[in-house]
């Protein structure tokens, strides 16, 4: 009896080893079913294509996707997201302070739900692209929790270009984030922890394209003020360099290789004016410093020359100050100033001329 339970016994455990298998492999191909009817509904919803082998390509209005498995095998998938925002005419150049502050604020607060595994993000200002890569085993149920990234990346991508494409006005908002090792992105464990270093880079390296001669040639026609090399410092080591205004620290928009002069003139309807060779900025309208090589007295009074030379003379800015003890000061000959008035200029600038004549 006990040799025909042992026969038995042997014959059905090969029966048994193959009923196992069987009720894997089933659980397996409902799995790819799942996944394959996912990854379906996801193309349809967004006008995507699904490839034979159900990776995700192809673009719509807005974005170029694709979506793969890199490599799969019994225990190991690599998942990979990459979204690039198609070219388009964007706002973001002429966002205000304010809105770029939001526009960080937004960015920086972005939950990514974290994936089975290890993961990464990877955002390009150049490329417009954010790429997700999620490393180890992941199964269907994971994959699903992929194609729900979808909507959070592309307002991560959205965010990311609006403050990138805002050039160098954004620096000293993210200076602050890049240094500060225990923010709030740390404690929620994102892949975005670096997102501040990140974009500081982006935009430095994008600047550093921008401009080619040397940075005191470009002047920002908001501030009237040259611009200058600034430097981010994001750890004791690593500090960043970038081109920007002296004042507001943007890099969109500026006057390359002119002349300023200060010119006082009653007559100039405009704060400031420019030809082929220079500016002309009238001090009459503007009543504040800026960055000028010469000054013209064109008609003013002797009140207005005094108050111009009074708040040159307590100028702290010291980029200006060396300056003026070199800079001409030319006074028309139609302006009738006290010998008063005229002493107060030689004081302050290197030299007066009045008319043709040399008052130095």
């Amino acid at each position: 009896m006990e040799i025909i339970l042992v026969i038995f016994a042997a014959l059905g455990l090969p029966l048994w080893i193959g009923f196992i298998f069987y009720i894997i492999s089933l659980q397996r191909k409902k799995a790819r079913q799942l996944e394959t009817q996912a990854l379906k509904s996801f193309v349809a919803k967004h006008q995507f294509k699904l490839s034979e082998d159900n990776q995700i390509y192809g673009s719509n209005d807005d974005y170029r996707v694709t979506i793969q498995v890199l490599s799969r095998n019994d225990s190991t998938s690599w998942l990979h997201l990459a979204l690039v925002a198609n070219s388009k005419e964007r706002q973001s150049k002429s966002l205000r302070l304010q809105d770029i502050e939001k526009q960080i604020a937004t960015l920086l607060s972005k939950r990514i739900p974290a994936i089975h595994g290890t993961s990464e993000i990877k955002l390009s200002l150049s490329e417009r692209s954010v790429s997700y890569k999620c490393f180890e085993y992941v199964n269907h149920l994971e994959l699903e929790r992929l194609l729900r990234l979808y909507r959070p990346l592309t307002e991560l991508l959205e965010a990311y270009l609006a403050v990138g494409e805002s050039g160098s006005v954004a620096m000293p908002i993210l200076e602050p984030i890049a240094q500060d090792e225990t923010y709030v992105l740390h404690k929620l464990g994102s892949p975005l922890r670096n997102v501040a270093t990140q974009l500081v880079m982006d935009i430095a390296r994008q600047n550093r394209t921008q401009f080619n001669d040397p940075s005191f040639a470009y002047i920002c026609p908001t501030c009237l003020l040259r611009f200058q090399i600034h430097r981010v410092k994001i750890s004791s080591l690593n500090q960043i360099p970038y081109c920007g205004c002296r004042g507001c620290h943007q890099s969109q928009t500026f006057l390359h290789n002119k002349q300023v002069e200060a010119v006082l003139n009653a007559g100039m309807t405009d704060e400031w004016s420019e030809n082929q060779r220079d500016i002309q900025v009238n001090w009459l309208a503007r009543r504040s410093l800026f960055d000028f090589d010469a000054v013209q007295i064109i008609q003013a009074t002797d009140e207005d020359v005094e108050r111009f030379a009074v708040q040159v003379g307590n100028d702290t800015d010291a980029y200006r100050a060396e300056r003026y003890g070199q800079m001409k000061c030319t006074v028309s000959s139609k302006v009738q100033l006290s010998e008063n008035t005229l002493r107060i200029l030689r004081k302050t600038f290197g030299e007066v001329v009045v008319g043709e004549k040399s008052a130095s």
